[in-house]
């Protein structure tokens, strides 16, 4: 799973079965996308044949006629369970023709048979025509017993005589073979990294990971601009569909994919009229295939394109989770520092108004628990073209998890450039007395709070963490030192929350600070209610969030 050469194209192998799958078709994309005469090569057992994420790269790969062959290395099992109690048919290259490409059959102890079907399927890439699935058995094709028999000898006559008249008499797969083996000596000899001759400190354990540094909160009046800048006043929807357009403007690798975003304009309308302005290689509509399309993006940013894939909500994402944990967060740190991943996953998350328990879920704490991943989540217009611009140019992926209720919020945001950094909290409104920590949905209901309280004469902090990893520690403690007290606002579930993880900070770093406990206000320990009535005593909202305030401060 750790092996790869990017100067040789080998993009490596994956622990996960059938998990290369969508990015050999996301590697074909990048070609097709730059227009080159590259043709992505993926191998897979035939067990990753009966898995997603087979069927949903090979089909949008023959939906796009991608520059691509797909090689099912047939050994008859898939770990210990033979094909044929896995497989209603077993000739597994014949589902090529449900996905609009050629399927093969090709004897795999035929080095000649092997080139010559392979020759005529880069071909058929370089055309245009797209690609080709191929089943080369490990073993040989199945015959009859007495047939296999009498045509073992002449076989392997033959076989032997195609491969003196090729590439033995030309001498050059003695040739390659001795230059292969000279490097690996090489190699072996010169290792001196992690886990080679000498070990590796303890501190390289982290090395590759996504990491990045907090800056110090901005703190700043709603509605001005520190530069003095002239603002315009947008929906937090029309804001990031700025940021996209001014990025796309900006750099030509980076694109749109996903459900609905084109022909659409997208399930939020964030996406309206870039179609027409970019064109449909680089505002994509797909299948609903989260997996798939997730993976091709990913495929594509392994490349050095800059995809920004959409789901349609976070609570569909999770079909896609494969690809975002154990691709996009890791490939940086299993490939040496060789292979990274520019990439934004982004969409709406967490309730709405009556949407039922499986479109309205929290998924913040997932991702921020995954070293590699990068977590970011605005409340205000201005932050989310800030931020969105932001993570579009990070060299490492990023999911952006946008507001389902925030997409008609107005806001002042900042005319020209506009770029807010990843991993800086900030100060929505300043206080003495309390501090409230929120962010997303909840600074909003804080925000409220915070102007009832102060009729009561209590001075609120509202410290909007706008991203969740890297999380802005000195933020953090630098409010908690000023105001002594601490409501953490969320809206997730508690149980190993984002909420959690900021009292663990609060009580490792700022104990001796603290006047009172720090209380935590979150979502019901419920699966959201379809009753709206129910949804509402399930929210976190203003009312919790003052009552918290006042029991902090003995108001209560």
């Amino acid at each position: 799973m750790h092996l790869f050469d990017l100067e040789k194209g080998f993009m490596g192998g994956h622990g996960i079965v059938g998990g290369q799958i969508p990015l050999g078709a996301g590697f074909a994309w990048a070609a097709k996308y730059r227009k080159t005469e590259q043709v992505s090569l993926t191998f897979f057992g035939e067990a990753a044949a009966n898995i997603g994420a087979f069927h949903e790269a090979l089909n949008m790969a023959g939906l796009w006629k991608l520059p691509a062959i797909f090689v099912i290395e047939n050994n008859g099992y898939g770990m210990g369970t033979a094909v044929k109690r896995a497989a209603a048919i077993t000739d597994l290259h014949l589902r090529a023709a449900s996905y609009g490409m050629p399927g093969v059959e090709v004897d795999g102890q035929d080095i000649i048979a092997v080139r010559e079907a392979a020759e005529t399927a880069y071909a058929r890439a370089r055309a245009g025509e797209g690609p080709t699935l191929a089943r080369h058995p490990h073993l040989p094709l199945r015959r009859p017993l007495h047939v296999r028999r009498s045509e073992r000898h002449v076989s392997q006559q033959g076989r032997a005589r195609r491969l003196r008249g090729s590439a033995i008499r030309s001498r050059l797969l003695e040739a390659r073979i001795a230059r292969c083996r000279d490097a690996r000596r090489r190699r072996a000899r010169g290792d001196r990294g992690l886990g080679g001759r000498g070990g590796g400190r303890l501190g390289d354990v982290r090395r590759g990971v996504a990491r990045a540094r907090c800056r110090r909160a901005v703190h700043r009046s709603a509605g001005t601009d520190r530069g003095g800048r002239l603002m315009a006043v947008l929906t937090y929807r029309d804001a990031l569909n700025e940021a996209l357009r001014e990025e796309m403007q900006r750099d030509g690798d980076v694109y749109l994919m996903g459900e609905e975003v084109a022909e659409y304009n997208g399930a939020y309308k964030v996406s309206r009229g870039l179609l027409e302005e970019f064109g449909p290689m680089r505002v994509v509509d797909t299948p609903i295939a989260e997996l798939g399309f997730a993976g091709i993006g990913v495929g594509s940013a392994m490349t050095g394109l800059r995809p920004v894939i959409e789901m349609m909500t976070w609570n569909f994402a999770l079909l896609a989770i494969d690809q975002i944990v154990n691709v996009a967060a890791k490939i940086r740190y299993m490939s040496g520092g060789q292979i990274g991943c520019p990439i934004v996953f982004r969409g709406p998350g967490g309730a709405a108004l009556q949407l039922g328990a499986q479109h309205s879920q929290a998924f913040e704490s997932w991702y921020a628990h995954i070293p590699g991943l990068k977590v970011v989540m605005p409340a205000t217009p201005a932050d989310a073209k800030g931020l969105l611009k932001s993570a579009i140019r990070d060299n490492d992926p990023v999911v952006f998890i946008e507001g389902e209720m925030l997409y008609n919020l107005k806001g002042d945001v900042p005319e020209g450039e506009h770029l807010v950094p990843i991993g800086v909290a900030d100060v929505k409104r300043a206080g003495a007395d309390v501090t409230i920590v929120c962010h997303s949905k909840t600074v909003a209901p804080a925000l409220n709070a915070a102007k009832t309280l102060s009729e009561e004469g209590i001075d609120a902090e509202v410290l909007d963490l706008r991203s969740i990893r890297p999380l802005d520690e000195e933020a953090i403690l630098r409010s908690v030192a000023k105001t002594h007290r601490v409501v953490v606002a969320e809206e997730g579930w508690y149980f190993a929350g984002v909420g959690a993880q900021v009292v663990d900070l609060i009580q490792r770093e700022a104990f001796d600070d603290l006047d009172a406990p720090v209380l935590r206000v979150h979502q019901a320990d419920v699966p959201m209610p379809y009753n709206k009535y129910l949804e509402k005593a399930a929210k976190a909202d203003a009312t919790k969030i003052a009552a918290a305030v006042r029991r902090v401060c003995y108001k209560d």
